[in-house]
């Protein structure tokens, strides 16, 4: 493992730990386990006695991600790892010239086998994103690290696409010769844009944490767009009913997977284990078609099916064909079932969509900008007239190019509000020296608690930052899955004060799509203030205080003339 990451002094002192260390490959290790030739993986004279493993123990345990319930302890034999490398891994055809980079955590099934088992295996280089991973994490260590096998899911392959357009910076994707795709169904026009885009064979597989790793895929060579392809060398998938019994191609069903990769069971839940470990096999939980020739189209998951009365219909498949027809609706999907209980309780997720899509599209179609620029000409102009200092520092409006960039930098699209604003300036100038003097005006930082309004370049530093506390917090595991704090990269900021904290516009699909948000970083104030419902609110209650002298929350407006007679605004706090 080469720590590039590491700060300069522990990179020195790794590569001194390592100087006397030999070093193996994943295929030397299996080398030495089937001839038992002595070598760099296997020193006879210094090993001791040897273990009684047979192929069939238990060597690894993994939780199932807990989507559909309790996270389940899936139980792995030693043999289940041998016959994935050597079905799945065939296909993948990973090399020690490769370098290997997963979007997918280790701790899921998915980036395990990416990032350990399969590179270990054939000896690749593995590249590891540290923090949160999303499209800008993602491009970053494309380009730093310069994979030439990249594992990630449908919904970042489509950010990358829509970060650039059609076309990906040359130097981010010019070394991938392989891309993977699991977790989620991959739509074929989506499929033929990433090929055409990122000129690299494309493997679209689907797994699960019973079977180990991907069971059934795209082979690179033969194009498939729209199913997930054929079972993997040493596994048999067939579609079956409720009640276990084959169907014939062109009809849906269960897919049920058989092979040496099928998991041991649960541990600790025999119940479970006697619904999913069944029938020679073990059931995936997705809905499926097969074609005449052999490829798998998934439709949905069983826990889509609603049952009423005699008839089934898939909530997902429905909710996403009418979700499809409404203005704006883009990111409100992926929102809706927000907790674990929403998709084993399909009735719920229904529910939680209706009421957050219906929502997400009304605050969305419904945003009036003429209002916002109404109650922002009201703030200006009272700058203008009131404090010509603080009115001087706005700066012009920002570029076409650059909100694009923005949009491209964040993976969403911005506020129609936030837009607005930067439509009308790019933000406000950082203080500057007084003529003739080395102390600089405070001018500029007319909101609330000093807040100055951030430009392009400063909304994508402060993001960064956002985001990365934000995953911090989510390592600390005390707040609740929809609180702030845990949501940061769903949250634009849009001014900044000079205490560590922030302003930002909510992006988070749903009832507090653009609510507008006070966060005390610095002090340790992560639970957020609402200032306003939005920025037209916000810019109509703060026209409103700075014309009538009342206050806004609890900050009073105080004009005030400093020492080179420049006229600025501060909102004092007060009981």
């Amino acid at each position: 493992m080469v720590h590039l990451d590491a700060a300069p002094a522990r990179q020195r002192a790794l590569e001194e730990l390592f100087a006397t260390t030999p070093r193996f490959s994943g295929a030397d290790v299996r080398t030495a386990l089937a001839t038992a030739k002595a070598g760099l993986a296997h020193r006879p004279q210094e090993a001791g006695p040897p273990a009684a493993w047979s192929m069939g123990r238990e060597a690894l345990v993994q939780y199932t991600s807990g989507s559909t319930g309790m996270p389940k302890g899936v139980r792995h034999s030693a043999g289940a790892i041998a016959a994935m490398v050597d079905g799945i891994g065939t296909v993948l055809g990973l090399t020690p010239e490769d370098t290997v980079l997963s979007s997918a955590r280790m701790s899921f099934g998915y980036g395990f086998g990416s990032s350990v088992l399969c590179p270990l295996a054939a000896g690749s280089r593995v590249a590891l994103i540290r923090g949160t991973v999303d499209v800008h994490s993602l491009a970053a260590a494309m380009q730093r690290h310069r994979p030439t096998v990249l594992f990630s899911v449908p919904r970042l392959y489509a950010a990358l696409l829509n970060a650039s357009g059609t076309t990906l910076a040359t130097d981010c994707v010019d070394s991938v010769r392989l891309c993977v795709a699991a977790g989620e169904n991959f739509p074929g026009p989506l499929s033929e844009r990433i090929r055409t885009a990122l000129q690299a064979q494309l493997l679209n597989g689907l797994g699960a944490t019973e079977v180990l790793y991907i069971v059934v895929g795209t082979t690179p060579e033969k194009e498939r767009p729209g199913t997930f392809g054929i079972p993997v060398p040493g596994i048999t998938a067939t579609v079956r009913t409720s009640d276990g019994a084959p169907v014939a191609d062109g009809q849906k069903g269960r897919l049920h997977i058989a092979g040496p990769t099928v998991a041991l069971g649960y541990i600790g839940r025999l119940e479970a284990a006697a619904v999913t470990f069944a029938d020679g096999g073990a059931y995936t939980g997705d809905v499926v078609r097969r074609a005449p020739d052999g490829a798998f189209t998934h439709l949905c998951r069983v826990d889509d099916v609603l049952n009423l009365g005699a008839a089934t219909r898939s909530c997902r498949a429905r909710s996403r064909a009418s979700c499809a027809t409404w203005k704006g609706f883009r990111t409100a999907w992926w929102s809706a079932a927000a907790t674990p209980t929403a998709w084993s309780r399909p009735w719920i997720l229904a529910r939680e969509l209706a009421v957050s899509a219906t929502v997400y599209v009304q605050r969305v179609t419904q945003i009036d900008l003429s209002a916002f620029e109404r109650e922002w000409l009201r703030f200006e102009s009272w700058l203008c007239s009131n404090s010509p200092a603080d009115h001087a520092m706005l700066r012009r409006p920002a570029e076409r190019e650059q909100l694009i960039e923005l949009e491209s930098r964040l993976g969403f699209d911005l506020h129609p509000e936030l837009k607005a604003l930067l439509q009308q300036h790019d933000g406000a100038a950082e203080p500057v020296a007084a003529p003739g003097s080395r102390r600089l005006l405070p001018a500029g930082a007319f909101l609330p608690s000093g807040h100055r309004l951030s430009g392009v370049d400063d909304i994508v530093m402060m993001y960064d930052v956002l985001v990365d506390v934000g995953n911090d917090n989510i390592d600390a595991d005390l707040w609740e899955d929809d609180a702030l704090a845990v949501n940061l990269h769903r949250c634009v900021p849009f001014a900044l004060p000079n205490d560590g904290g922030v302003a930002f516009v909510d992006h988070r699909p749903g009832p507090s799509y653009g609510h507008v948000y006070e966060m005390g970083i610095g002090s340790g104030d992560l639970d957020g203030t609402l200032w306003a419902a939005g920025l037209t609110q916000l810019f109509r209650t703060l026209a409103d205080a700075l014309e009538s002298g009342g206050p806004f929350l609890y900050y009073w407006p105080t004009p005030y003339e400093g020492e080179s007679g420049h006229r600025c605004l501060e909102w004092q706090i007060r009981p």
